[in-house]
């Protein structure tokens, strides 16, 4: 049917008008029904982030520490329940001074350290402090650890804030991935920014997908490490140059020969061939022996064994614990590594879940606590002789 005056190019125009309204239509209708179904089934994946509780972590103001625990935050996160003293540490309140006969260590480290997966009771530190107790031995121990910290952002918590609470003894726990430098806690950070700022976010298709393509920026990500150059440029001032070490040398080429034979189930293990990130590495222990001397606080290098028994990758972490037991060691710091007491416990059966070679269980922790114990004592004894 024509109308009077009407010509092809308008019936042109109006059809494709219509068409893309129907079209518009047909998405809203589709994106609404997947909205309702989502919403009806309880899917929310962003709501830890979006229903305005504390947040766990924020930015910090010392850029070394990049980012730090926010004071009382209390909440459930990474897997466990988490709350947070005034200074941001997930330990009891301490007092800066210390009360006289007291012997106070400070607890560095990340994710192991901080308890990832495990109630405060069953951490390493929390166990620590209650063989002192049950020994009638003054020992307080205040864990400072925070996941996803490397050794200078370790460090840096120790200069800003460690060193008030005049520590006795520094214990570093060192895990296998302090090489690297990327944490989901930044990234958490971000989002939380990205989230709140945006109103779409509170539609759970728009999390749905937001969910979706996190997960595939992770997966690259996990593919592309950063290089030695573009890793240089980021830390910029904080590494030192090891190229003259003549031993760090020889323990890369044995580290490249264990590649050759085993594989490593994270991917960490080519970093420390790095001389960059050994460069860092060092550098943070440099100022770590610094501190020492200024503040009269002796240190004790913790290395976590990673949790795998398979028979090829024994030389792989034998020499990356070898690598990192010197560079505590050129410092004049004693350092112990775990690996033999694990392996006879049964590595397998201190793992949090088949799939994590990482976190040790509360089983794990229990371990780490009693060598602690012993290694501490007997540096006490030879420092009173």
């Amino acid at each position: 049917m024509f109308f009077p005056g009407a010509r092809w190019g308008d019936r042109e125009g109006a059809t494709v008008l219509f068409n893309l309204l129907l079209v518009l239509s047909s998405v809203a209708t589709t994106v609404g029904a997947i909205e309702v179904y989502l919403r009806l089934t309880g899917y929310s994946p962003m709501k830890e982030l979006l229903d305005g509780r504390e947040l766990i972590v924020r930015a910090s103001s010392n850029p070394l520490r990049r980012y730090e625990g926010t004071p009382h935050a209390s909440g459930v996160a990474w897997r466990a329940l988490v709350k947070l003293n005034s200074q941001g540490f997930r330990d009891d309140e301490y007092p800066m001074a210390k009360d006289e006969g007291v012997y106070r260590i400070v607890t560095l480290g990340d994710s192991i350290a901080f308890g990832n997966l495990l109630s405060v009771e069953e951490t390493f530190s929390n166990r620590l402090e209650r063989l002192f107790q049950s020994a009638n031995d003054r020992v307080e121990v205040i864990n400072m650890a925070m996941g996803g910290y490397d050794t200078l952002q370790e460090v840096a918590t120790l200069e800003t804030v460690g060193t008030r609470f005049g520590p006795d003894l520094v214990l570093v726990t060192f895990c296998f991935n302090d090489i690297g430098t990327d944490s989901v806690n930044l990234d958490y950070i971000e989002k939380v920014a990205t989230y709140r700022s945006s109103p779409v976010y509170r539609l759970r298709v728009a999390q749905f997908l937001r969910a979706r393509l996190d997960r595939v920026s992770a997966r690259y990500a996990s593919r592309e490490p950063m290089g030695d150059e573009e890793f240089l440029a980021s830390n910029e001032g904080h590494v030192v140059d090891v190229g003259n070490d003549e031993l760090l040398r020889s323990r890369i080429e044995d580290l490249e020969r264990a590649l050759a034979r085993g594989r490593d189930y994270h991917g960490f293990a080519p970093l420390y061939a790095s001389q960059a990130r050994i460069g860092k590495l060092r550098h943070a222990l440099d100022r770590l022996r610094e501190l020492s001397q200024a503040n009269g606080f002796v240190v004790l290098g913790a290395i976590v064994p990673v949790l795998d028994g398979t028979p090829e990758n024994a030389d792989l972490y034998r020499v990356i614990d070898e690598i990192v037991a010197d560079e505590f060691e050129r410092q004049g710091f004693d350092v112990v590594s775990m690996s033999s007491e694990f392996s006879a416990e049964g590595l397998d059966g201190l793992r949090r879940w088949d799939d994590d070679r990482l976190h040790p269980n509360a089983r794990g922790h229990r371990l780490i606590a009693e060598i602690l114990f012993r290694e501490v004592r007997r540096l006490r004894r030879e420092s009173r002789r």
